[in-house]
């Protein structure tokens, strides 16, 4: 339950891929981007997030949350066991999310305030011409799927071993 880096102030109705291209792409000096993680570690994103170096998505279109295996529901193949397992860590991760949520405080909320005015006056002035966009390669994401299929293998050799 250690934040690597927390970025605050974005409206709920901000779409995922926005704050994630925001918080990686960003040169402002305003602004701190998001430490990518060092060769080998990946921080785990959701199925919205690409699936790229430094970013490990679940496999989509395979049973993914903790309540579909509940019971007899056992994975039955690799991408269920690694979505099983990636689901577990999220879980983790959300869980932290909701305890800095819970903590309510008065400069926090009044800082809050002000960056919702700020976000407003930007979004209405904002023509959208200066979006920054993420360039991806196919090699970029091949890489990351490749990652994935060994470690779900991993994963399925000692579960099948056990």
């Amino acid at each position: 339950m250690l934040f690597t880096f927390v970025c605050a102030g974005w409206k709920g109705t901000a779409h995922d891929t926005r704050v994630f291209v925001n918080a990686v792409l960003s040169n402002r000096t305003d602004q701190i981007s998001l430490p990518m993680p060092s060769v080998g570690k990946y921080y785990v994103v959701d199925a919205g997030y690409p699936n790229i170096p430094g970013f490990l998505a679940p496999f989509r279109g395979q049973r993914y949350h903790a309540r579909d295996f509940i019971g007899r529901h056992q994975p039955r193949e690799k991408e269920e066991l690694f979505n099983m397992r990636h689901s577990s860590v999220r879980n983790v991760i959300e869980r932290s999310i909701g305890v800095l949520e819970a903590e309510k405080d008065e400069l926090f909320e009044e800082g809050e305030r002000e960056n919702e005015q700020e976000f407003d006056d930007t979004e209405a002035t904002s023509s959208g011409s200066n979006e920054e966009h993420i360039t991806l390669d196919m090699s970029q994401t091949a890489e990351m799927a490749h990652v994935r299929e060994e470690i779900a293998t991993s994963l399925w050799i000692n579960y099948r071993q056990n």
